[in-house]
């Protein structure tokens, strides 16, 4: 294959990307990791009397979002994630969930909330729009602290989300 069809032989930088979502706005300045989620394609197997072979099936999923993020000193940005699964699952009473129930996903205020990821080139250009279409938290890793830490290391965290789709394109 002749190699004229390349335009860029740069390399994708993992250090260049920012991530937004409306429903965590606190959390977005302290994100040290995240994904673009994978995809994969369900399948049918036709048999045959000698083998079964596999034909393309008719339903896309999508793998989680995973985020890992820095914990600010008053921990707004781990209590944005840990106060939206308690909305969500209202373990205490019903009231809990009326807090988010019928709010609009487009404010930030719902059940749902889509988030966006922007992919820098070697530039630190936008190059890629991500959405993460109608994500919601599904987990929250723990905060350990610990006293035995000679380094003054800082806590991170990670949230898990389920998602219904992911959007990318070019900018």
């Amino acid at each position: 294959m002749s190699d004229s069809f390349i335009t860029n032989t740069n390399f994708l930088p993992l250090i260049n990307f920012k991530f937004g979502i409306k429903k965590l706005p606190t959390t977005s300045f302290f994100i040290q990791s995240v994904n673009i989620p994978g995809i994969k394609l369900g399948f049918a197997e036709v048999p045959t009397p000698f083998i079964k072979y596999p034909i393309p099936g008719d339903h896309a999923q999508f793998n989680d979002f995973t985020m890992t993020f820095r914990v600010d000193e008053d921990m707004k940005n781990y209590l944005e994630i840990y106060n939206w699964i308690v909305q969500l699952g209202f373990p205490d009473n019903f009231d809990q969930y009326k807090l988010i129930d019928g709010k609009s996903a487009t404010t930030g205020e719902g059940k749902l909330s889509d988030g966006t990821l922007e992919v820098l080139n070697s530039a630190k250009t936008p190059k890629i729009l991500v959405t993460i279409v109608d994500m919601f938290p599904r987990s929250l890793s723990d905060i350990v602290f610990d006293t035995r830490d000679t380094q003054n290391s800082y806590a991170e965290a990670t949230a898990v989300f389920k998602l219904r789709k992911v959007q990318i394109k070019y900018l």
